[in-house]
């Protein structure tokens, strides 16, 4: 695994297509949720995101390891969404000012708590994808606190399947998931 993102590095810095896609598709949903945590509702974080990984492209300069890449885009997506605020302050000026508050007030404390969960939320989503279709959408409606019942009724088939299912995903989730990131997706469960 250390040689492909080893390969990954090399064709950020590169700038491949191939390597770009494996960054969109490993940080993008993860990405586009940290922005929504500070603009969501003033602005598209979709926009946001797909900008900072168009910059990502056009920037001088190299990364030494995924670490750094990802704390560029994690970085990157606050501060757009921080010029994004002071932008359009005399729009909406005091629901702004009061969300500008509160990101400014969000401690270091804070904002590392935010960002490990992101990192959890991006393993659990690259593995949960890594499921057969089925057994990720049985994972994904327990998520959303449908019973075995109506998961069953959902998919047209029985409650034994869903449980079996969904007993293999689990054992599938907890061998491929960091501990934290194993008990971290058990709270949504």
């Amino acid at each position: 695994m250390s040689d492909y993102l080893g390969g990954v590095i090399n064709g950020i810095n590169d700038k491949t297509e191939e390597a770009f896609k494996y960054l969109y598709n490993t940080f993008y949903a993860s990405l586009c949720r940290y922005a929504n945590r500070f603009v969501g509702e003033f602005m598209d974080e979709e926009d946001v995101v797909q900008e900072i990984f168009v910059k990502l492209w056009e920037r001088e300069g190299k990364f030494e390891n995924m670490r750094a890449v990802s704390a560029y885009l994690y970085r990157s997506v606050h501060n757009a969404c921080l010029v994004y605020i002071r932008d359009q302050k005399e729009k909406r000026q005091e629901e702004l000012i009061q969300r500008l508050g509160e990101v400014m007030a969000f401690d270091s404390t804070d904002n590392e708590q935010l960002l490990i969960e992101e990192e959890y939320y991006r393993q659990i989503f690259t593995v949960l994808n890594s499921l057969s279709d089925q057994r990720r959408i049985i994972v994904e409606m327990t998520m959303e606190g449908m019973r075995n019942e109506e998961i069953a009724q959902s998919l047209h088939v029985s409650v034994n399947t869903v449980k079996t299912l969904k007993k293999k995903a689990y054992v599938y989730l907890r061998e491929n998931l960091s501990r934290e990131g194993w008990m971290f997706l058990f709270t949504f469960l």
